[in-house]
């Protein structure tokens, strides 16, 4: 060993742990994103649905979150009252996301899910008021 110069060996365990930080914090981020772009385009007049979401490690998990006055209240979508609710889930979810994608590892695996009786309906068939006929 020359005066200075690590090991072969330990040039190559350096090498290793960086190159598991790199991945690690590409899947942290990677999920982080994922999660910020699905709770984004969550559909809201209460804020229920968004505010359900769940993120979390090694195991699914819930959240029960009430949300706030409905948007549709008057017979009309209150974007007003949408974009509220909207910034009150947000600010209940986004840190919880932070929270869990933060102490990921390479080894672990990540879930995003909503318990919500509607989600199905508002992933897959969209959500609208249903028109009221009198």
């Amino acid at each position: 060993k020359v005066a200075g110069m690590k090991k072969f060996s330990e040039q190559i365990k350096d090498s290793i742990n960086k190159y598991n930080l790199l991945i690690t914090k590409v899947f942290q981020d990677s999920c982080y994103t994922v999660s910020e772009d699905i709770a984004e385009d969550s559909p809201v007049s209460t804020g229920k649905l968004l505010g359900q979401w769940a993120p979390s490690k090694n195991a699914v998990s819930s959240h029960r979150y009430s949300g706030g006055p409905s948007a549709w209240q008057f017979g009309w979508k209150d974007e007003g009252v949408a974009e509220i609710n909207k910034g009150a889930a947000l600010s209940n979810l986004l840190p919880r996301i932070k929270a869990t994608t933060d102490s990921l590892t390479k080894n672990d695996t990540y879930y995003f899910t909503n318990d919500t009786e509607y989600i199905k309906q508002a992933e897959y068939d969209g959500w609208q008021r249903p028109l009221l006929i009198i």
